[in-house]
């Protein structure tokens, strides 16, 4: 990675400008040769509102509380995030990038209205067997101190010759048995999708990415019909699994996306060291997510 070009903002990047930029995005992806550009953005310490954190809570499912849930901040950083992903550097389209891993650590509680420092940052990339994936870090700081970190990997899928063989995938097959009994009882939590959450997730949190507003538009991208946001998915099992813990530390695995709108089922398992959880479809033909609370 190069040098890195940082940003600095005293007020959020309008996530609308990002919007724009990303859909005139003129890139070819990565040259031979050529790497990803360090690009950082920081903001100057914010205080969210209280509002915002009221609306998000709810579209979740998240009971209203005055504590930040884990995944709040990085709805804070989204508009870091876009500037950095539609900056004329980095080589890859914002909207072709597909979420697949996301980890999150929280140091303790945040409360609603504690202002936030924000920095967001190119991590480095890697080939892997699906294209290239790329690491976007981001840390919030209160008063000087660490609180909040969080690494999503995003993957710019490699194109396939026209006529190739699609090769048959683990989990396009129905899923596997979760766990044998041993580590005791498992949790069900039946959730219900509207068609609708896309719209309803994108007006709380800012990210109005096509592939999750309506089916016209998720077409234009090659889906069926809209998506659930990976990031909501997450948030929603959240909501429904029992996280007051000050200190949490969360991996989860973006697999098949759910179409909206569609039926689910969250499945956790709890274990002397956290809770494994993964959301399914209802007829258990597709996984969309697994993840594990430490």
């Amino acid at each position: 990675m190069t040098t890195p070009t940082r940003r600095y903002y005293e007020h959020p990047p309008k996530i609308l400008t990002g919007y724009a930029h990303a859909l005139w995005p003129r890139k070819t992806g990565l040259q031979p040769g050529q790497v990803v550009p360090g690009l950082e953005c920081e903001l100057m310490a914010q205080r969210p509102d209280r509002r915002h954190l009221r609306d998000y809570q709810w579209v979740c499912g998240f009971a209203e509380s005055a504590v930040m849930p884990a995944t709040y901040p990085h709805v804070l950083a989204l508009p870091l995030h876009l500037d950095i992903l539609t900056d004329p550097t980095f080589p890859f389209p914002a909207l072709g990038l597909i979420h697949v891993r996301q980890r999150i650590v929280q140091k303790r509680l945040i409360q609603g209205d504690e202002p936030l420092h924000l920095v967001a940052r190119i991590g480095g990339h890697r080939e892997s067997a699906k294209g290239i994936e790329i690491d976007l870090l981001t840390e919030a700081t209160s008063a000087g101190q660490s609180v909040w970190q969080a690494t999503a990997t995003l993957l710019s899928r490699r194109s396939e010759p026209v006529g190739a063989a699609r090769p048959v995938k683990p989990q396009d097959a129905a899923v596997e048995e979760w766990g044998d009994g041993s580590e005791g009882d498992v949790i069900r939590h039946a959730i219900e999708i509207s068609e609708d959450i896309g719209r309803r997730y994108a007006w709380a949190s800012g990210d109005y990415n096509p592939i999750h507003l309506h089916a016209y538009s998720a077409k234009i991208f090659g889906f069926p019909r809209a998506i659930a946001h990976g990031a909501w998915t997450l948030a929603r099992c959240l909501a429904a699994l029992p996280t007051s813990r000050e200190r949490l530390d969360i991996e989860v695995e973006f697999r098949k996306p759910a179409l909206l709108p569609t039926a689910a089922t969250l499945e956790a398992l709890k274990s002397y060291d956290g809770t494994r959880f993964r959301l399914s479809s209802h007829d258990g033909k597709l996984e969309h997510l697994r993840g594990e609370i430490r």
